[in-house]
């Protein structure tokens, strides 16, 4: 029963780290070429861009350089 153990609990941690070790191993996701990280005000229904421009129409993006 003891060699039975022994031989069970490394194939048990090399199965669960082969298992868990390969989770966070997946690619980025690739944007198209040219497209820009900014949201696009254009994208949004006439209604919520009205909206948007008339409480918030002063504010701007920060930029890297701004902060």
């Amino acid at each position: 029963m003891t060699g039975l153990r022994s031989r069970l609990g490394p194939m048990l941690l090399l199965t669960t780290a082969l298992v868990f070790g390969q989770a966070g191993s997946a690619p980025p996701l690739a944007r198209p070429a040219g497209e820009s990280t900014a949201c696009n005000l254009g994208s949004l229904p006439s209604d919520i861009q009205s909206h948007l421009k008339g409480d918030f129409g002063s504010w701007k993006v920060q930029e890297a350089e701004t902060l």
